[in-house]
């Protein structure tokens, strides 16, 4: 069964490499063959695009998306991929789509955020896994519950559920996670709630930020505070900045003397990020 799970990451990783590789190509081409008129209205905010129907058969068959990227993947796999779980290559490429609207949403907002564009991932990785949403089975036993994996057609050996390692919280969840780590196996349930309207209160108590992201979210949504768009936003991102150079100054100290005593150029440097740290959180 460990066999089957090593196969299955090395088919995810395999999938997203291969939808990468065709995700680049079709943007390459589609921005050779697209007219001035439709990079026109992507311009626009979504609500306001109008396209041609010949415009929009044109996006359709060269704008790259998920579905677009699944579909040219699936329609050229090879007879050994048909033994696999087909969930496996929707996912990798579900998971390629979210990394690229991420990538356009943050390039918009003009933030760095994240690893930036997508890159491909290597087999010498310390992580290694792989997704499903259907197709996996959820069985109480007792206080405890194991999850049911769907046995691949040609596999004739001993498959075994696996333990969650506390209480279910609930029979309904979304896209689970199996990863290989150190030899291990792991999976990552995520549960589905219903959660009531979100409203305001006044606590009192003290809210920490983390100074090293430029985003944060709450039951509202996504909030971003270092794109030009925000008021304050260039003081901030110019503090922030100063905060990334005093710890490159620190950095350096520390690799060339490589001593635990610091000298005094990175003493001034600590407190100048401590300083630059007190001017960040005033000005959210």
């Amino acid at each position: 069964m460990a066999h089957v799970l090593d196969q299955w990451c090395d088919y995810r990783r395999y999938c997203y490499n291969k939808a990468l590789e065709l995700w680049n190509a079709t943007y390459s081409e589609y921005r050779m063959l697209v007219s001035p008129e439709i990079l026109a209205e992507f311009k626009k905010p979504k609500e306001e695009r109008q396209f041609t129907e010949e415009q929009n058969l044109f996006i359709s068959r060269y704008y790259p998306t998920a579905a677009l990227i699944q579909k040219k993947l699936t329609a050229s796999k090879q007879s050994w991929e048909k033994q696999i779980s087909s969930r496996i290559l929707q996912q990798a490429c579900a998971d390629l789509g979210k990394a690229f609207k991420k990538f356009a949403k943050d390039k918009a907002l003009k933030v760095k955020r994240g690893a930036g564009r997508s890159v491909f991932q290597s087999k010498k990785a310390k992580r290694q896994g792989f997704k499903l949403n259907q197709g996996v089975v959820l069985a109480k036993e007792g206080n405890h519950g194991k999850l049911t994996l769907p046995v691949p057609a040609p596999y004739k050996g001993e498959w075994h559920s696996i333990r969650f390692s506390e209480i279910p919280k609930n029979a309904e969840f979304g896209t689970i996670s199996f990863y290989r780590e150190h030899g291990h196996y792991y999976m990552a349930v995520p549960y589905k709630y219903e959660t009531p309207p979100y409203i305001h209160k006044h606590t009192g108590k003290k809210t920490g930020i983390d100074v090293n992201v430029s985003h944060f979210n709450d039951a509202e949504g996504e909030h971003y505070f270092l794109h030009k768009g925000n008021n304050g936003a260039v003081k901030l991102a110019r503090v922030y900045e100063n905060i990334k150079h005093q710890q490159r100054i620190m950095a350096r100290k520390l690799k060339e003397n490589g001593q635990i005593r610091l000298p005094g150029s990175a003493q001034k440097a600590i407190k100048k990020r401590e300083s630059s740290f007190r001017s960040f959180t005033s000005v959210l």
